[in-house]
């Protein structure tokens, strides 16, 4: 069932009226961006249906601005995610640590190192645009090989955290 603000929405992007959305994360925008891409390609085919000219379309000036933090929320998704597990199991989360000014035998611990290695490394990874840098290899040497599974979407990220976490443990001495 649709919500209220979604309703208005569709009803203003129907009229062909210009409007704006704020709402909080998973309160169903994506069914609005969904919906735009859908409303746009029906007025389309109707309009060359009607044997309407490509500049009449073109001459229709309107413009559609959406602003989507998925890469952030991934980001945060996965780091709370790591912070929640190394917290379960009674070790400090990886936030308290970065927060930390750098000490060997903290940050350097087998237990802590390799899964801030990971990290850092996500957080590098999701800063890449690759609206203009395609990817189209993703390669690792010792770490960097769990890294790279769970970069190329070969390993779930849960996965690849309990891997890199357990390789870590090992080099607890």
């Amino acid at each position: 069932k649709l919500k209220e603000y979604q309703k208005r929405y569709l009803i203003s992007l129907k009229d062909m009226e210009d409007c704006s959305v704020c709402q909080p994360t998973g309160s169903g925008k994506s069914l609005i961006f969904q919906a735009l891409t859908f409303f746009c390609i029906c007025y389309w085919i109707t309009n060359f249906k009607r044997r309407k000219t490509l500049s009449m379309i073109h001459n229709y000036k309107r413009g559609v601005l959406i602003v989507s933090p998925l890469i952030s929320l991934m980001k945060d998704q996965e780091i709370k995610y790591m912070d929640d597990e190394r917290n379960n199991a009674g070790l400090p989360t990886l936030t308290e640590i970065d927060s930390q000014k750098f000490k060997s035998s903290v940050h350097m611990k087998g237990e802590h190192a390799s899964t801030l290695i990971y990290a850092c490394s996500l957080l590098d990874y999701y800063s890449i645009d690759q609206s203009k840098y395609k990817i189209v290899a993703i390669l690792g040497n010792s770490m960097g090989w769990y890294s790279a599974l769970a970069f190329s979407k070969s390993l779930h990220y849960q996965k690849a955290y309990g891997l890199i976490n357990t390789m870590g443990s090992m080099m607890k001495n």
